[in-house]
């Protein structure tokens, strides 16, 4: 029987990392065509998982005749060191209840949704990642974790290595096999294997936190550290190339993230040797990349009218920048979805709405039809299937209380993370064991890293409705809430 659990866990297992290993390769599987092959095997994979949890439940009943239960050699471990249950458990039930109640929550609205298609692509965009993350929490042990987190970080140096070298070649000409969006290409942004360089600047900016994770960690080896050090700096390079002005935000989030909490393990004289070090390759980078006057620091002024706004008044120059951010389409995306969830500030205009019913609400109110005065802010332009907004999206399309749930899970992700690493710092401090010393320790920290700059980065781009970043980005911070939350320091086998 126990031969059966195995391997039907290692089909669930290579399932799962098909899934978050091919779908980036596949344009990020955004078209119908690519999203339901993918959500095909997902459904799949859970299934093996639900089999592998009725076999381990049929094992650990007891028997009818003895009345003993079959002891593994993980609960063996723990009955003998006589250590009590821990409080990290807890946090796992509030992590899984916390998605649970989203869960349903979308669900509801999703069958009250008046196009059922849309509404079901956005549950499914939430339904599939919780999927794969209960099976990396509850159906692999820290073994198997490792594995999926080192193959994920060198597939994600092969996308990043994609970009720059295509970047390099044609110029962003052709995605994988497919000719590129002009708009891009003539603005010469690397887009790798996504359509659009914003998400392949997403991609680079999870290759980054797991790079980190794994150089800032007391435990890595020299070899490690080495190899992380390269990931990190084709992921630097595939946003700089990129030209994300949300990428290049969200990357100097994430280097203030790794220096906060990505040194604290180590004793304070050298955690702060390390940092000062840290700080000042970045201030020299930063002064280095903002004078070299490069395309990439223009399209940054750009969206402001800085060359314009700089030699005016400061009044006039407020007035500017003011105008620009107006003007920009994203602002006009924006206040066309928010207009929008004014009609249904509770509920949402209902999951996967935005697309339909955006171009209805996006003009602004001063427009007058019968004098022929057009509205200052238009609908006949920059459309999108997305708010460019994933928390104003959700909001709109979910309503407060879509908000304010999701907003509790990531909290309870982020508390579940976090007392992992201060956890582990107080351990290190003490020179105890630590229940996430070692190669733990990086996989949740990436897992927080992550959390913090799809967070950000969410609020000027739609990185999390690109089905094969949600589904990354939920097995990261999966591995690492089941690292984060797994008993004492003795991985289950």
């Amino acid at each position: 029987m126990e031969r059966i659990e195995t391997t039907i866990a290692w089909s669930a297992f290579c399932l799962l990392a098909a899934v978050v290993l091919v779908a980036p390769w596949c344009f990020g599987a955004w078209e119908a065509w690519w999203f339901w092959p993918f959500v095909t095997v997902i459904f799949a994979a859970s299934a093996l998982f639900g089999f592998q949890l009725l076999l381990r439940a049929t094992q650990e009943e007891t028997h009818p005749v003895s009345g003993r239960r079959p002891s593994t050699r993980a609960g063996s471990r723990r009955r003998r060191s006589g250590a009590p249950p821990s409080g990290r458990q807890k946090w796992r039930l509030a992590c899984l209840l916390s998605c649970g109640a989203f869960l349903a929550y979308a669900m509801l609205r999703m069958l009250s949704a008046p196009v059922f298609t849309d509404a079901q692509r956005s549950l499914l965009l939430f339904l599939t990642p919780f999927l794969l993350g209960i099976q990396v929490v509850y159906g692999m042990n820290s073994q198997r974790r490792l594995l999926l987190f080192r193959i994920l970080l060198l597939n994600l140096l092969l996308l990043g290595l994609y970009g720059i070298l295509n970047h390099i070649a044609c110029g962003s000409r052709w995605v994988v096999w497919r000719p590129g969006y002009a708009q891009y290409f003539m603005g010469h942004r690397a887009s790798g294997s996504y359509f659009c360089p914003d998400h392949y600047a997403g991609l680079m900016e999870i290759t980054l936190c797991m790079a980190l994770a794994v150089l800032c960690g007391r435990g890595s080896t020299l070899r490690w550290r080495i190899a992380s050090l390269l990931v990190a700096a084709v992921a630097v390079a595939g946003v700089v190339m990129s030209k994300s002005r949300g990428g290049g935000m969200a990357t100097l989030l994430i280097l203030a993230a790794a220096w906060l909490w990505g040194l604290r393990e180590y004793r304070p004289r050298v955690r702060w040797a390390l940092r000062g070090t840290a700080l000042a390759c970045t201030i020299i980078g930063l002064l280095a990349v903002s004078m070299s006057g490069s395309a990439y620091v223009k399209r940054f002024g750009s969206w402001f009218r800085w060359e314009q706004a700089k030699t005016q008044p400061f009044a006039a120059a407020l007035h500017t920048v003011s105008q620009a951010v107006h003007s920009s389409s994203r602002w006009i995306m924006l206040s066309g979805a928010m207009e929008a969830w004014t009609s249904s500030p509770l509920t949402g205009i209902g999951p996967g709405m935005h697309q339909n019913i955006w171009p209805h609400v996006a003009t602004s109110d001063d427009g007058d039809r019968a004098q022929g005065i057009w509205p200052t802010r238009l609908n006949n332009r920059n459309y999108s299937y997305e708010v460019h907004n994933d928390w104003a999206q959700l909001l709109e399309e979910y309503g407060l209380i879509g908000l304010v749930l999701a907003a509790a899970v990531m909290g309870i992700l982020s508390r579940t993370l976090l007392l992992a690493i201060s956890r582990n710092n107080d351990t290190r401090e003490s020179e105890e064991s630590s229940p996430t010393a070692s190669d733990a320790l990086p996989i949740v920290l990436s897992a927080w890293l992550a959390l913090i700059a799809m967070a950000f980065h969410s609020l000027g781009d739609f990185n999390l409705q690109i089905p094969a970043t949600t589904w990354l980005f939920a097995v990261i911070v999966a591995a690492g809430v089941g690292n984060a939350t797994r008993r004492g320091g003795v991985a289950s086998r």
